[in-house]
């Protein structure tokens, strides 16, 4: 039952995750000025996610090099 309810949690943050990005993106495309900082606001938003989740910045890190 654990491991169900750890793959909700992963589920829920990934979705409201991924829409906050789709929304910031989607509003300030067409403002250019703006597009480097809310990229940076938005790649500290998910630092903020990782640190919430527990998860060690270690095992992700390939993932933020290559991805």
């Amino acid at each position: 039952m654990k491991k169900r309810n750890g793959f909700f949690k992963a589920l829920t943050s990934f979705i409201i995750l991924s829409l906050v990005v789709v929304a910031v993106s989607a509003y300030f495309v067409f403002d250019s000025k703006l597009i480097g900082p809310v990229f940076l606001v938005l790649g500290i938003v998910s630092l903020i996610f990782l640190k919430i989740a527990k998860i060690n910045l270690a095992s992700v890190y390939p993932d933020m090099v290559f991805g």
